[in-house]
């Protein structure tokens, strides 16, 4: 070996070493790409998807039972799909750029041959250019194309030159002028192209010439193997048994070699032969450098081996195996099964003919038990060229029998990279014509129909999609599309298909990650114990385990099987899809790893899943800081795929916190934009609504997107007409027959021997109707304390609605007799009666609104002018908050700035027009600035609304300040 290198001129060594070294790093990229079965053309996509997990906050009291307050966290569920057959742009340049190294090298190797060889080679290259079909990028037709023509001729042209006047040229002169060449013909067609990406239709139209080049370098080295075994035997000095061994050691190779090829001919499913047509290959064409020097006693006059030779075999060979590892990892089955087909039949064809010439040429030598191997190819009966055509001839003859070589499977594999090219360019009509006649050219070919099954699947052609995936795994199976058939049938609701095929696949790649993690999946449904088994050993796995994690959580959390120790050693807690499910399952388990997202960009759904998560838990933890980058996220343009969903995060977060105003106003407008989703939106307003106390203020949006199909909500719409006191709008949804009972009851005259819970709805049913007194009445009728609790409670809320706090100290002293202190009651009379000592004791106790009203009413009590500001800021929070429209009103009313105080209480009025304090803070503003017909007119709009007392009690105020008004103008 070190004798091999050092024969070598230093002026060629450097030449040779180079090439040896790209041929080297070839073949290494081979070995890891064929034995670890990699395909760079599929990959695995995480699909994520989410199913909604209602967390309920508090439930409110509605007809005869509860509605609940809740939110829905988004629990994240992840799984592989397979892609689309990609196309690798700087795959391909790197493919070219080998080939076309190799190919300069063999112009400059042609260039130095004697004159004939020099024009059958110089033709066989130029042919090789012509079928690089540069025309496809300049459609000026095939035989007027300019660009061409001219580059042919510098080729021609240039290697001509050099043939005859630079005999003396170096080695590496004329591989860098044709390298330059070379460069310098795709840069002027690249110009001058008038076709869209001209460079990547060349490489892929202009393929064909490199599988020939490969082909002729696959029919070179066939013997090669045989060579070596040959010198092994022939080379012993014994006499006797080496002809025996010489015949029994070949009938073995060349029995080895049919059955090879036998085998890669026949579709049987079980391929039991224990060698590869390309690690054949590959020891062909290792042996096959030392074999060419040997060949030198045959042909050495015409190619001697240094340098010529050499670099002629290292060119072909960079050629051989840098296209043999692009259809490796494009994964073209067809042009690989070509391929290995060409190996097996080329290697028995020639070795065959190569038996027939040792035979004829050396069994007497070998007899005699003389060194053969030193002069093998120097035969006197039979010559070496007549192994190659005889070889040739027979190759042919078999070939041409589509039974057993099926010549189209080069036109397939040829289509299928056009058709590649289509669909990386997302011409999918031109892809899909490809692909056809892809499928049509290479029976069941795995390319062709998983090309053709990924177009259908993305145009919803389902149907289509698993008969195609299903063609592409008869001779070929990839786990890839034994997923996507799965994930069909999941689609579908074929639940027991998608586990039986991944099931199916499983057997085939019992190692498959990707398939277990799907399996693990969908066995959630049916086998919850293998599911359990599969997370358990995936979600560790460092491939896998962030997908399986996420699917880990989503599976347990919502059951309360995890406990905060499990889910503090994660080991992919800082993936964004495994946060998310974090955050959803935080209200069934505490973890005190949770922080804030870091991005205020949502690309993807496990993002989107972690920052709407976190408006709900910041919203739960008081997490003050949210409430700026929630708005910051909700208003970025690159988040517009998922505006609706963060819009809806945003207004439930905004509502939970106290900026009530700003939370109804944002479900308002996502109830006007997204009109599919209107119904949820207004039913959402509606509970809202209920919950602040303003049954009124709930019905027009529980009949605005209402579908009279969807029974649970025609059942809100009744009940929250039932508190609204609506009897007639009522019965229209009164479907039921207890629904028509219940409204009969409520509506009668006569309560005795009712329920609890019926009183107290009859109480709320009411409350526009009755006096006071009268609601006192009923309470009394209870015979559960805690109903009276309550229902004495209500009486305050209504108290303060509607502006009758005289009620409010009788109200105090019931429930403290019932045990109950109503602190916050005590609280709310202080407000109003601006009694200031208990306010300030009270004022580092309180949260929210109530410190907010505190506060003011301090101001408001002390004359301090910033009072204004605190009401303002109350009231934009929330209109709904009536302590607060009461002390607004009381503060405002004896402010010089009446035009201002006029528009606060106007805007306001607006978003709750139903508020008797804020009607009468507007009506007594309106009188004050001359507007008296405006306040009339608020009053009557809130008549049917408030109970008798308090409409006896507000029209009365105001036209007491109408009178001192119009006094007052009479006195000026």
């Amino acid at each position: 070996m070190i004798k091999f290198w050092k024969e070598w001129p230093a002026a060629w060594r450097g030449l040779f070493w180079a090439f040896t070294l790209m041929v080297g790093v070839v073949l290494c990229a081979f070995l890891y790409f064929y034995l670890g079965g990699n395909v760079v053309a599929m990959d695995w996509n995480v699909i994520s998807k989410t199913v909604e997990l209602p967390i309920t906050l508090r439930q409110i009291e509605l007809g005869l039972g509860h509605t609940s307050i809740s939110v829905n966290y988004l629990l994240l569920n992840q799984y592989f799909e397979g892609s689309g057959i990609q196309y690798s742009l700087l795959g391909n340049i790197t493919f070219w750029l080998l080939c076309l190294t190799g190919y300069s090298m063999l112009w400059a190797v042609v260039s130095g041959l004697p004159r004939r060889l020099y024009y059958i080679g110089a033709t066989l290259l130029s042919a090789c250019l012509w079928g690089f079909q540069l025309d496809v990028i300049i459609p000026f037709g095939r035989f007027d194309n300019l660009a061409l023509l001219i580059t042919l001729l510098l080729f021609m042209g240039v290697s001509y030159l050099i043939q005859v006047y630079r005999t003396q040229m170096a080695m590496l002169g004329r591989f860098a002028t044709f390298l330059i060449l070379t460069i310098g013909a795709i840069g002027m067609l690249h110009y001058a192209a008038t076709e869209s990406y001209p460079l990547e239709r060349v490489m892929t139209f202009g393929v064909l010439p490199w599988v020939a080049l490969a082909g002729l370098f696959i029919f070179l080295v066939s013997l090669d193997n045989f060579w070596l075994l040959f010198r092994l035997i022939g080379g012993r000095k014994a006499i006797g048994n080496n002809f025996g061994h010489f015949i029994a050691v070949s009938l073995v190779y060349l029995s080895l070699l049919g059955i090879g090829f036998w085998q890669q001919n026949s579709n049987a499913d079980n391929q039991w032969l224990f060698y590869s047509p390309f690690i054949l290959l590959l020891a062909s064409s290792v042996v096959g450098l030392w074999a060419f020097q040997a060949k030198e006693l045959a042909w050495g006059h015409w190619l001697p081996f240094r340098p010529l030779g050499a670099l002629m075999y290292l060119a072909l060979m960079l050629i051989c195996w840098t296209t043999v590892l692009h259809y490796f990892i494009v994964g073209s089955d067809v042009m690989l099964e070509m391929l290995s087909k060409l190996i097996y039949l080329s290697h028995l064809c020639v070795s065959g003919m190569f038996f027939i010439y040792l035979f004829v040429n050396f069994s007497e030598v070998i007899r005699m038990g003389k060194d053969a191997a030193s002069v093998v190819f120097r035969g006197n009966k039979m010559n070496l060229g007549t192994v190659y055509i005889f070889g040739l001839a027979t190759m042919m003859t078999i070939m041409a029998r589509d039974r057993f070589v099926q010549k189209n499977q080069l036109l397939s594999a040829y289509y299928n990279g056009i058709a590649d090219l289509n669909y990386a360019h997302h011409e999918s009509t031109e892809a899909e014509g490809y692909y056809n006649k892809g499928a049509q050219y290479g029976w069941k070919n795995h390319h062709s129909f998983y090309g053709l099954a990924t177009l259908a699947n993305e145009q919803g052609r389902l149907a289509k999609a698993l008969m195609y995936y299903e063609s592409a795994n008869v001779k070929h199976p990839s786990p890839f599309a034994y997923v996507n058939i799965s994930n069909i049938y999941l689609s579908q609701n074929q639940y027991f298909d998608a586990v039986f095929t991944l099931e199916e696949g499983l057997k085939l790649f019992p190692e498959n990650k990707q398939l277990k993690t799907n399996l693990a999946l969908v066995y959630q449904k049916s086998n919850k114990q293998q599911a359990a088994d599969f997370l358990a050993v995936l979600k560790n796995d460092a491939d896998v385990g962030a997908i399986n994690t996420v699917n880990w959580l989503a599976f347990k959390g919502p059951e309360g099987q995890l406990s905060a120790q499990e889910l503090s050693g994660l080991k992919f807690a800082n993936n964004t899809g495994v946060k998310a499910n974090l955050l959803a399952i935080s209200p069934m388990v505490a973890n005190s790893n949770i922080i804030a997202p870091k991005t205020n960009t949502v690309a993807d759904l496990p993002t989107l899943a972690e920052v709407y998560n976190y408006s709900f838990y910041a919203m739960q933890h008081q997490d003050t800081a949210w409430a700026k980058r929630l708005a910051t996220i909700s208003t970025a343009t690159a988040n517009d795929n998922f505006q609706e969903l963060l819009s809806y995060g945003k207004a439930i977060y905004h509502y939970e916190v106290g900026q009530v105003s700003q939370g109804v106003q944002e479900m308002k407008v996502l109830s006007d934009t997204y009109f599919f989703h209107r119904a949820f939106y207004e039913q959402m307003l509606s509970k809202w609504m209920v919950d602040l106390g303003e049954p009124q203020a709930a019905v027009p949006h529980v009949t605005k997107g209402l579908n009279l199909a969807d029974s649970v909500a025609t059942d809100l719409a009744f009940n929250v007409l039932l508190e609204a006191g609506r009897a007639k709008d009522a019965a229209e949804f009164a479907y039921r027959e207890p629904q028509k009972q219940l409204l009969a009851k409520l509506e009668g005259p006569s309560a005795k021997g009712w329920s609890d819970d019926l009183l107290f709805l009859k109480m709320r049913f009411h409350q526009t109707q009755w006096e006071f007194e009268q609601q006192l009445k009923v309470v009394d009728q209870m015979k559960d304390q805690q109903y009276q609790v309550k229902a004495l409670r209500w009486l305050w809320q209504v108290a303060m609605k509607f502006d009758q706090w005289q009620h409010v100290s009788p109200l105090i002293a019931r429930l403290q007799s019932l045990g109950d202190e109503a602190v916050d009651l005590a609280l709310s009379l202080a407000v109003y009666q601006h009694d200031v000592p208990k306010l300030q004791k009270a004022l580092p106790h309180l949260q929210g609104d109530w410190k907010l009203l505190a506060a003011a009413s301090i101001k408001a009590a002390n004359k301090d002018t910033t009072a204004m500001s605190d009401y303002h800021q109350l009231l934009k929070r929330n209109p709904y908050f009536a302590p607060a429209a009461t002390s607004a009103t009381q503060y405002l009313a004896d402010l010089p700035e009446k035009d201002d105080t006029y528009q606060l209480f106007l805007t306001y009025l607006n978003q709750n027009q139903y508020s008797v304090p804020l009607t009468k803070g507007y009506a007594l503003q309106s009188v004050s600035v001359g507007l008296d017909d405006y306040g009339l007119s608020a009053i009557e709009d809130v008549m049917p609304y408030t109970s008798p007392e308090a409409f006896k009690q507000l029209e009365s105020r105001f036209e007491q300040e109408v009178a001192e008004k119009e006094k007052t103008d009479e006195q000026w």
